[in-house]
């Protein structure tokens, strides 16, 4: 029970991070042009940022994981392996891509991950902060 709880508040977090982002000058500059998604799984529960023309339309949450499609990349991991992340300091988040960390693993389209990996490493940033 109380892993599922710290589930729920990690899941929320990532929830509430779409407001940080759409406030965000750097994450907008980082989705400019884009239609698509960012998808974060934790531990079988998904948050997706659906972006449309570069601007972040919604954040929903889900409970199962969720095949990407074109334009549309995400991580899946557990919640401990998220709260290492989030819990380093801030230039461990801009290393997250450089060296994957415990069960970490990107999904979704290759592409899509190369020109916009920048927003994730962003939203990593602000929800550290």
């Amino acid at each position: 029970h109380v892993v599922n709880c710290q589930i729920e508040t990690l899941v929320q977090k990532f929830l509430n991070a779409g407001n940080l982002c759409r406030d965000d000058e750097q994450f907008r500059r980082s989705t400019e042009f884009w239609t698509g998604s960012l998808r974060v799984g934790v531990s079988g529960q998904s948050v997706i940022y659906r972006i449309e023309a570069g601007q972040l339309v919604s954040v929903t949450q889900t409970a199962n994981v969720v095949e990407e499609g074109d334009n549309e990349f995400g991580f899946e991991a557990s919640d401990a392996t998220w709260r290492n992340l989030l819990a380093g300091p801030s230039d461990a988040t801009t290393e997250v891509f450089a060296k994957w960390r415990g069960d970490l693993k990107r999904t979704g389209d290759r592409a899509a991950y190369w020109r916009h990996y920048p927003a994730m490493r962003r939203l990593l940033e602000l929800m550290a902060d």
